[in-house]
């Protein structure tokens, strides 16, 4: 026996020394024990437990805390169908609400001798929003993994299975899920499986995965499997669906096989089909039982079951096994042409992609031969739809300048539609400034002027709802800058289309010359430019490049002089930025006329002695490419300076029958304000003395009855026998 005295014992407490048996000393730390025991015990089991605590006086143990959420359950009915026809298994699942499921992965394992895997529907389902991938390459095993970035909820089918039953009447096959998880495990799922028995019953469905355009009717058949000789002369069904969903308008026979029947059909509650039908003879035949007109009247993306609550063929007999289906809303289609404005005859314009901006975004492209487009897949609300182009930019040149200076000064006037294409600079008036700009863009200097950007009208629409569709909602789009209406479509038949040019050129081809000619070291000079006749070509512009060695020659600051020349009063834009090449547009409101000298280059020679530069067209054209051209390159050769005198020029000139053509003023140009005349004698010859050599000289002549047209002649010796042909005048 021994002695226990508390620690907070004084005089007057309540405590009293007592004894305590060794026993019942020992029992607190065995009771301690097991309790500690019991505790790791559970806590590897459950985790319900919170926590635990017990005084030496109580030691029964104290539990706070909730339980986790059980499981949702995936699950697999058992069902029956019908020979040779197509059963939808559907994938229920418990309420997934909250869990954050945004994928699920699966096995399912089946009987390929009993039935055989069709498709996998995700329409109307839980798992309609979800990117789904399906294995089914293997006979007996479907695998599947679907995920999205939005969690899905609610519980019913979270997927669809469509079989082909194959199988013997009498047959069964399991449907076993082998495996399922939902995310990676999280959250947990319990599975339990299902099957497919063949019977010898009459199969009566609705087809799954059905859509209807939203605001637009559909018909929807009840459809029933062979009836030959089953001695059916009666149906009763209960069809269920969402009236906010579709609206039913009628229930019709004509066209099915039961057409010869009577039909009475109670339709008084919103979502409920009571429909009764008999007749004198058996029904026979498969297909459509009978036809249910709805409106889709839900929202875009919504779906509506189709359910065959009940269905009885007579009083039972023959059976008959019912699957059901359903039905989704989805938008209508946006359909036109897009079209080029700017032309009298119809051009396709291919290539436009035109953006849909929505609830769920879509794009589509014209086609390439006629310029349709047609897309749909929209999602419910608002959508706003807007054309763009950024390619086929072409067919813009100076001609359209000078069909703009011509309408600023009223010799011509734009239509409404060249009046837009004309305004680059995008200020809704027509003036030289948007004829500049464009002369720019043609050169490659740039401007904040619009030029070959696409433009459409209109520049876009707008929707409140895509549906139901939307058709002939066509665009016109106009080139800015492209005035004149050539711009063809990139197709092979584009050369089919028709010009619109407002200049009708006669069938002429126009000589261009660049001479070669000789020049002075250091010396700043003009090289002319010669033309043949221009008179009634309709020429009110015309274009190049021209490319030179700037080792040799340099552009002076206005390389372009048309003082005195053809094209004397016509606007000149240059691009000399690029050291060798010349960029260059003329454009006026006044067709040119006449031959001679086009316009000067100006140069300043910068190289050395005997170096030579070509002067080198390319891309020279007259207005839109009529009238036709056939270029001359030129040269410049650098000289010291002129040779002694002493060399002499003569020659004949003749008019075109070959007779000499007397007393007419023939007329020697060259450098450094150079001039020379003659006439010539009653042969037709003439002659020049003293003529400085290691020059280039111009020769032309006239009198009363004709013109000699320009030549440009090199002189470093004598020339003699040049013979100038005449033309009328």
């Amino acid at each position: 026996m021994s002695s226990v005295q508390p620690s907070n014992s004084s005089p007057g407490s309540r405590y009293r020394d007592r004894k305590v048996p060794s026993t019942e000393n020992d029992l607190l730390p065995r009771r301690a024990a097991v309790l500690i025991a019991l505790f790791l015990f559970l806590s590897t089991t459950s985790n319900i437990f919170a926590f635990i605590y017990f005084e030496p006086t109580q030691l029964t143990p104290t539990f706070s805390g909730t339980s986790s959420p059980p499981c949702p359950t995936v699950s697999i009915p058992a069902l029956s169908a019908v020979q040779n026809t197509v059963v939808t298994v559907p994938i229920n699942t418990s309420d997934i609400s909250g869990l954050d499921v945004i994928s699920f992965d699966a096995s399912i394992s089946y009987d390929p001798s009993v039935i055989s895997s069709v498709s996998v529907v995700t329409t109307g389902t839980i798992s309609s929003s979800m990117n789904v991938t399906v294995n089914s390459l293997t006979p007996g095993t479907i695998l599947i993994s679907a995920y999205t970035p939005n969690p899905i909820a609610g519980v019913g089918t979270l997927i669809k299975l469509n079989f082909n039953a194959i199988g013997p009447i009498g047959s069964s096959s399991p449907l076993t899920i082998n495996s399922f998880t939902y995310n990676e495990g999280d959250p947990c799922s319990a599975t339990a499986n299902g099957s497919v028995t063949i019977v010898d019953c009459i199969g009566v469905s609705f087809q799954t995965g059905q859509t209807a355009v939203k605001n637009a009717s559909i018909t929807i058949p009840i459809n029933t499997t062979l009836l030959t000789g089953r001695n059916a002369i009666s149906f009763d069904a209960i069809v269920n669906y969402d009236p906010s969903i579709i609206s039913e308008i009628s229930v019709t026979n004509a066209g099915t096989i039961s057409s010869s029947m009577i039909i009475t059909v109670n339709d008084l509650t919103p979502g409920t089909l009571i429909i009764s039908a008999y007749g004198p003879d058996p029904l026979v035949g498969s297909g459509a039982l009978i036809n249910i007109n709805y409106n889709a009247v839900g929202p875009i993306g919504s779906s509506s079951p189709l359910s065959l609550t009940s269905f009885t063929f007579n009083e039972g007999t023959p059976c008959s096994i019912t699957n059901n289906g359903d039905v989704t809303i989805v938008s209508g289609t946006v359909s036109g042409i897009v079209s080029y404005a700017n032309s009298i005859a119809f051009k396709p314009v291919p290539n436009t992609v035109l953006n849909a901006v929505g609830s769920v975004n879509a794009a589509t492209n014209s086609a390439f031969l006629t310029g349709a487009y047609s897309f749909g897949g929209f999602g419910p609300g608002s959508y706003v739809v807007t054309p763009a182009k950024s390619s086929d930019v072409y067919a813009i040149t100076g001609f359209d300048s000078a069909l703009i200076a011509q309408h600023v000064v009223s010799l011509i006037s734009l239509n409404s539609v060249q009046l837009l294409a004309a305004d680059v600079s995008g200020n809704n008036i027509v003036t030289g400034f948007d004829a500049a700009l464009i002369a720019q863009w043609v050169v490659l200097i740039p401007n904040l002027g619009s030029t070959g950007t696409w433009k459409f009208v209109p520049p876009s629409r707008s929707y409140v709802e895509m549906a139901p569709d939307q058709t002939g909602e066509n665009y016109s789009a106009i080139l800015m800058g492209e005035v004149s209406g050539n711009w063809v479509p990139p197709t092979s038949f584009a050369t089919l289309a028709p010009m619109a040019s407002r200049s009708e050129a006669p069938n002429v081809t126009i000589n261009v010359t660049a001479p070669a000619v000789n020049k002075m070291i250091g010396s700043s000079f003009s090289v002319p430019v010669t033309v043949s006749d221009t008179t009634g070509a309709g020429i009110i512009s015309w274009q190049f490049d021209l490319f030179y060695n700037p080792a040799i020659i340099t552009p002076q600051v206005s390389p372009i002089d048309t003082a005195g020349t053809l094209s004397s009063g016509f606007a000149v834009t240059v691009n000399s930025l690029t050291p060798g090449l010349l960029k260059v547009v003329l454009f006026g409101s006044t067709p040119i006329s006449g031959s001679g000298t086009l316009f000067n280059f100006r140069f300043t020679a910068v190289g050395a002695n005997g170096q030579t530069s070509p002067l080198t067209w390319q891309n020279f054209m007259f207005n839109e490419g009529n009238p036709s051209n056939i270029v001359t390159n030129g040269s410049v050769r650098l000289i010291a300076g002129p040779t002694a005198s002493g060399v002499t020029i003569d020659g004949r000139i003749i008019d075109p029958s070959g007779r000499p053509v007397r007393n007419a003023l023939v007329r020697l140009d060259g450098d450094l304000a150079f001039q020379r005349f003659a006439r010539t004698n009653p042969f037709g010859y003439f002659g020049f003395g003293d003529i400085p050599a290691g020059a280039a000289y111009v020769i032309s002549a006239e009198s009363k009855q004709f013109t000699v047209l320009p030549r440009v002649i090199s002189v470093n010796d004598s020339v003699t026998g040049i013979e100038l042909v005449a033309e009328g005048n």
